[in-house]
């Protein structure tokens, strides 16, 4: 009488840097003859193993040539993912250059050249080592610069370096740019890790108080307007008139961001609009100069969500307001202002503290010259 047996073999499995064991039923043997793995079933279960890149089995570590190996693998696959990412990316700039054929070249002539410049110019990634570099690269449309660790750029210009037309991105490496930097036209500075230092003027006057402490930059450590963008993470500004001034419908996003010893660390102009998280304002005249949309809105929720000097400094606030900065001679006249009259440099509307405050006429100007409204 034939006997039927059911039979399990279990067989290995590689994929990478992992193995386990897999078991799959066979046919029937008859009178103890081998049964046949069905090929089927194997050739499912390997196809699986190797698409989804192991099992929920126990893994085994591969020697360190096997890993070496598909290291070297996963890189050239890598490397294979990005050329097809640049072909395509080429294949767009094609579709628009051809596009910009259709187009009324005499009619659009400034508006194509600089369309032009974004998506065809641009020097690519720029390692930076002097200060002449430096405003080169801050001037070439599109460049990436990267700045030499623990540098410090003096920039040559007493003139702010323009930016126009194109974007810029900055890696600092905890590097010191001194000088002035100027958005317009729809430019956009992204930058990280990098200090911004306003010019010195040599009619500076520090006095505890502040009464008569005058600005220490006539120009703004970042300016931008018409419907410019700046973003910073992890950044200082140090010394300028304004830390930054926004100005014709521009915008800032600040995260991380210390603002220091300027007349107004921020000046968000009509039309504007500025974005702070864990952010820091010490030793400013004015830190926040508000004119945008729901300012009154946005003030008191500023001044809510401040902790005082008893409250854990841990505690997450969109911005922290200090009276005092490192250099511990600067004082602060109001955290907020809400008003600013450009022709005669009068501020009003004030809130220090949590609390609308009022100022004396002496301390409720910055005597600029030239207050960019």
């Amino acid at each position: 009488m034939m006997q039927r047996r059911q039979c399990l073999l279990c067989f290995s499995a590689f994929s990478g840097s992992r193995c386990c064991n897999v078991w799959s039923r066979a046919s029937p043997c008859i009178d103890g003859r081998s049964a046949a793995v069905q090929p089927h079933f194997t050739h499912f279960v390997m196809r699986h193993f190797s698409q989804q890149g192991g099992c929920a089995g126990t893994g085994v570590p591969l020697p360190d040539e096997e890993r070496s190996s598909n290291h070297e693998s996963a890189e050239r696959r890598l490397r294979g993912e990005l050329e097809c990412v640049m072909k395509r990316l080429d294949a767009a700039h094609e579709v628009i250059r051809e596009l910009l054929r259709l187009v009324d070249k005499k009619r659009y002539a400034n508006e194509l050249a600089q369309l032009d410049k974004k998506v065809v110019g641009g020097a690519g990634l720029l390692v930076t080592t002097t200060a002449a570099e430096l405003e080169k690269a801050l001037q070439t449309p599109g460049s990436r610069i990267v700045l030499l660790e623990n540098h410090h750029y003096a920039l040559a210009s007493h003139c702010p370096i323009v930016i126009s037309h194109t974007n810029v991105s900055i890696w600092g490496n905890n590097s010191t740019i001194e000088g002035s930097i100027q958005l317009s036209r729809s430019a956009t500075l992204d930058a990280c890790e990098v200090t911004f230092q306003g010019l010195k003027d040599t009619s500076d006057e520090y006095d505890e108080d502040g009464v008569d402490w005058r600005s220490t930059s006539m120009l703004p450590c970042i300016e931008a307007t018409q419907r410019s963008r700046v973003y910073l993470r992890d950044c200082s500004l140090i010394g300028g008139r304004d830390g930054v001034y926004l100005g014709i419908e521009s915008e800032a996003r600040l995260k991380n961001v210390l603002i220091a010893d300027c007349v107004r660390g921020i000046y968000e102009g009509v039309g504007c609009s500025v974005f702070l998280a864990e952010c820091a304002m010490a030793g400013n005249f004015f830190h926040l100069v508000l004119l945008g949309r729901d300012r009154g809105t946005r003030a008191a929720a500023l001044s809510a969500s401040n902790p005082s000097d008893a409250t854990n400094e841990k505690t997450e606030t969109p911005v922290r307001f200090l009276d005092t900065s490192d250099v511990g001679k600067k004082r602060t006249r109001a955290d907020i202002s809400l008003d600013h009259n450009p022709i005669t440099d009068t501020y009003a509307e004030f809130i220090h503290g949590g609390k609308k405050i009022e100022l004396p006429e002496n301390l409720a100007t910055c005597g600029l010259s030239d207050p960019v409204y």
